[in-house]
């Protein structure tokens, strides 16, 4: 009888320990602490965020260090380098971009770079599209080609792995081409 109970005993707190860990998390809790990471990593770099997207096309480059632009979708674009006059991004045409991936808040050390790659990142641009996911395709219109700029994704609007492990990811394009097709 007293090993029942304490068979009984061991097996509830096993079961809370692991109903406790599963709890702890959630996609919920999983973006409720990106969010509250991204807004200390926005508030601790001192980051000024605009929506104001004619200002933003038409600002010289480089942008501030500090300054981003914030799209109606919610990425955040920093242009670092743009010519006006090259050609801009159009729906149809081939984009290739060559770039850094830092998981924030780290963005410091890269976890992945195409740079060896000698075609790079390329996909057909889509106004609004998807590819290669909302939040680069939103930074898009601002850019031109030769140009660079850093972006800041948020995984709901990331590529497929950060939507699913909820972790937000900046990215320094250090090459734009848009191809004359």
């Amino acid at each position: 009888m007293r090993n029942t109970k304490l068979l009984f005993i061991v097996g509830v707190l096993i079961s809370a320990v692991l109903f406790a860990s599963c709890q702890a998390n959630t996609y919920a809790k999983k973006r409720k602490d990106e969010k509250a990471m991204l807004a200390n990593y926005i508030k601790s770099h001192n980051l000024t965020i605009s929506t104001d997207s004619l200002l933003c096309d038409t600002m010289p480059a480089p942008w501030p260090e500090n300054f981003y632009f914030k799209t109606y979708r919610g990425a955040y674009v920093r242009i670092v380098k743009r010519n006006l006059k090259n050609d801009k991004p159009a729906s149809g045409r081939t984009l290739v971009m060559r770039y850094y991936l830092y998981n924030l808040p780290d963005d410091k050390t890269p976890v992945f770079d195409n740079l060896d790659s000698r075609e790079g990142n390329y996909f057909v641009y889509s106004h609004n599209g998807y590819a290669p996911c909302v939040g680069w395709n939103d930074a898009i219109p601002f850019m031109r080609h030769d140009g660079e700029c850093e972006m800041i994704i948020e995984s709901v609007i990331g590529t497929d792995n950060q939507m699913m492990e909820v972790y937000s990811q900046k990215v320094k394009v250090v090459s734009f081409t848009v191809s004359s097709n």
